[in-house]
């Protein structure tokens, strides 16, 4: 335990109080003489027998140094200094795919963030908050209603954590065009149908809205991946008008909207490099029309994303590259926690050292990470913390020395231990494979989906599935047993592992067994279905508990209908298979197929590979 006689900055008194509930730390009058110390330099804690002084520059600062106090609290002499070239370090939660985490969880979140060295949290809101007089904006997706932002904001506060905005005012709003109510100022695909008064009324709500809620006067507007831009609706409405002048034109507009509520801007810096480039992002030497680096508002900063690369000097070209833009530059990196079950960390934290140096040497002082949720946020948000940890350790200290010791003290798990989550998903060997930084998978999911009878996923299970499915399950049981908040992510993925020690290669062996008329071989088959259904069972419940222990249940019902559907397709291959072997029917069509590889047959990622949607993975028809 540390006991503190706090006599620092009162600003600190109120989340210390509340920290008493996550660490082994009170707040009394015979613990060590706490005080506190603003700089304008270097930072560091120091502490004797009798008392200890934290050295901060900007308020997140002392919960970081709070944090190395805490792990160190055993022993009676203690220093440490830090100066860091990263003076601001956010994270972005994806609260638009689904998974609209619950205010509880969210300051959950604010609260490990700050042990971490965050500095702000962006909340990724499409249309998941509340705007006055629009019913429909958000309609049964578990918005945030202003009284949830304005309670999670003050609670930020108490932990230095700057609660920012992070909305969408051109694209990715998918959601909100169901609604005929907003038909009408739709362009093409997601994308709001620029150059109309209605489309710039909606954006002043917004706006409004998210001014009268947040404290923050930073805002991500996003304006990022509107591919198909002005081709639609505008089209016809205006003929043919270039991509960079609407992009301009919007921006430009939207900002002076933006600055009118006080907001400093930022967006997704990627339409700007795709219009002059072939739609590429990724170019080492993009093209930029003189007349586009004229009209970039230099008050808007323009974050530079990447997720996938692991050297640095790829990092410091593109930051370069971005630079000719603006100097009011951030960079943006990732997370794996999209498209899958659980987190990738073990390749997210390859990314960290490359992605963090080359920040550093190109003066880029503003970081984020991103945890996007694609295809329906099947991942838990918490599953990313082991990253979150490390890109914290490192934009302090330029090491991840000190990981373990911090997740064992908040979470009883080390960096690795951890971060072997992700082993539902490794079924190949990372280091083994050349160019691997491009190379993550989601085989849990498309093992789990793969339709027994289709088969369409057969050619990308490894031989040795079943063994190293069960290799997964027994190390993720075993890790679920320890005490910790964070427990039931290790049951939930064990429970899956368990689903895939026989169903990963099943329709593989009914395969052959159907093509060998091998009656016993299918009647073995048929038993295995069954356990498959016991144990999905089993998973759909531990689902459905950590679904609702962390989010809202609006969005869950995407899931039920895919673990639902996957049931059923269990049932009805159960029920053909004892037809055909019964002789009531006399052969079963699916199984006549010839089977081929997927798309995904690359020799280095045939056995792991990415697949980019449920769907995809599900079936060959149309949905």
């Amino acid at each position: 335990m540390l006991k503190v006689k706090y006599e620092g900055q009162d600003s600190f008194l109120l989340g210390l109080r509340q920290l008493q509930q996550y660490l082994n730390l009170r707040i009394c009058f015979d613990g060590i003489i706490l005080k506190t110390e603003k700089t304008n330099g270097g930072i560091g804690v120091e502490r004797n027998k009798t008392a200890a002084t934290i050295r901060y520059r900007d308020e997140h600062d002392f919960w970081f140094l709070l944090m190395r106090l805490y792990i160190h609290r055993n022993e009676e002499s203690y220093k440490e200094t830090f100066t860091t070239g990263i003076r601001s370090l956010g994270v972005m939660l994806d609260c638009s795919r689904n998974a609209v985490l619950k205010k509880e969880s969210v300051k959950q979140y604010i609260v490990y963030l700050a042990l971490m060295g965050y500095s702000y949290l962006e909340l990724y809101t499409e249309d998941t908050y509340e705007i006055e007089g629009e019913k429909y904006f958000g309609y049964m997706r578990g918005r945030y209603t202003a009284a949830e932002i304005r309670e999670i904001d003050e609670y930020a506060k108490m932990f230095g954590i700057e609660l920012v905005p992070c909305i969408q005012t051109m694209a990715h709003l998918d959601c909100i065009f169901k609604w005929s109510r907003y038909r009408a100022i739709r362009d093409v695909d997601n994308i709001l149908l620029l150059r109309d008064e209605r489309t710039y009324a909606l954006i002043d709500k917004m706006l409004k809205t998210v001014a009268e809620n947040f404290t923050s006067r930073k805002i991500n507007l996003g304006m990022d991946e509107a591919w198909l831009l002005g081709s639609g609706a505008f089209l016809n409405k205006n003929g043919y008008v270039p991509r960079e002048e609407l992009m301009l034109e919007h921006l430009d507009k939207v900002v002076k909207m933006a600055e009118g509520y006080g907001f400093e801007v930022s967006v997704w810096n990627d339409m700007f490099f795709r219009i002059g480039n072939g739609n590429e992002y990724r170019v080492e030497k993009p093209y930029f029309s003189p007349e586009l680096i004229e009209r970039i508002p230099q008050n808007a900063k323009l974050i530079y994303w990447d997720y996938c690369d692991e050297d640095e000097k790829v990092y410091v070209n593109a930051l370069e590259n971005s630079l000719r833009l603006t100097k009011n530059t951030g960079f943006a990196g990732g997370i794996y926690s999209w498209l899958t079950f659980i987190a990738d960390n073990d390749l997210a934290r390859r990314k960290i050292k490359p992605a963090v140096d080359a920040c550093l040497k190109c003066g880029i002082d503003d970081i984020l990470v991103t945890t996007w949720g694609d295809d329906g946020s099947e991942s838990s948000r918490f599953s990313v913390l082991p990253s979150l940890c490390a890109y914290g350790e490192y934009c302090y200290t330029q090491t991840f020395d000190m990981c373990d010791e911090v997740l064992q003290n908040l979470f009883a798990y080390s960096l690795q231990e951890f971060c072997d989550l992700g082993i539902v998903n490794r079924y190949v060997d990372l280091d083994q494979i050349e160019n691997s930084n491009v190379f993550y998978g989601n085989c849990a999911k498309y093992m789990l989906y793969n339709d027994l009878l289709y088969g369409v996923f057969d050619n990308n299970v490894p031989e040795d599935a079943r063994v190293q499915s069960l290799k997964n399950y027994e190390k993720l049981s075993s890790l679920s047993k320890r005490k910790s908040p964070f427990s039931y992510l290790f049951k939930t993925m064990s429970s899956l592992a368990s689903v895939l020690t026989e169903k990963s290669d099943l329709s593989i062996d009914i395969k052959r067994a159907y093509e060998e008329k091998d009656s016993e071989k299918l009647n073995n088959t048929i038993d295995r279905i069954e356990k498959v259904k016991r144990r999905l069972k089993r998973f759909i419940l531990d689902y459905e508990k950590q679904w609702l222990k962390e989010n809202k249940p609006f969005g869950f019902e995407v899931q039920q209908i895919r673990l639902g559907g996957l049931m059923e397709r269990l049932n009805y291959s159960e029920k053909i298979l004892k037809l055909y072997i019964a002789g009531k029917i006399s052969k079963i069509d699916e199984l006549e197929e010839k089977r081929l590889p997927s798309n995904y047959d690359t020799e280095d990622t045939r056995y792991n590979p990415f697949v980019d949607s449920w769907k995809n993975i599900v079936t060959c028809g149309r949905m």
